[in-house]
């Protein structure tokens, strides 16, 4: 992989990554009901994963069962200029609470964050990997189907997501 700096990937493209993250501020302005957060949610992922998946795919071609593990989300935080810091920096604007663990959508998934928290807590008492793998449950639950927008706490897991989410997201893009 040629590197031309902190935050080039190959095969990255900024206009896609600008593009989910400007579709989810856009909808978070303009729609009223509180299911909006589960759009906002899924577009800010979008434009994380697109970051993500590019540096993955020129790091690890051949190890792609490991495309979630907790140590590849670290090393790619780190290589790339993205360390604790900007998460640091996002974390205190946003005062929303969440109620944790989340767990799966199955019996048999571990609830997240792997600390086995419980209780309520803000972005300011996570970790990035933390909150990464809260995203990530959520993630998983919407697209698999087993979180149901209109329940009072599937609303308040996808606003936390997105919330703290967006914020990172949008320090991330400064660094492109």
């Amino acid at each position: 992989m040629k590197s031309l700096g902190v935050g080039y990937i190959e095969g990255f493209s900024k206009e896609r990554f600008h593009s989910w993250k400007n579709k989810a501020t856009l909808i978070e302005a303009n729609e009223r009901s509180e299911s909006k957060y589960l759009d906002c949610f899924i577009f800010s992922w979008i434009a994380f994963n697109h970051y993500y998946a590019s540096w993955w795919f020129n790091h690890h071609r051949k190890d792609k069962e490991k495309f979630y593990d907790e140590a590849a989300w670290n090393e790619c935080i780190r290589e790339n200029g993205l360390t604790e810091k900007i998460f640091l920096d996002i974390k205190s604007q946003d005062s929303i609470r969440l109620r944790l663990p989340v767990g799966g959508g199955r019996r048999n998934d571990p609830p997240v964050p792997a600390t086995k928290r419980s209780g309520e807590y803000a972005c300011d008492d996570l970790s990035l990997l933390e909150f990464l793998q809260i995203c990530y449950r959520i993630r998983n639950n919407l697209i698999h189907g087993t979180k149901d927008i209109e329940k009072k706490r599937d609303q308040e897991c996808t606003k936390f997501a997105y919330k703290n989410l967006i914020l990172f997201v949008k320090e991330l893009e400064k660094t492109l």
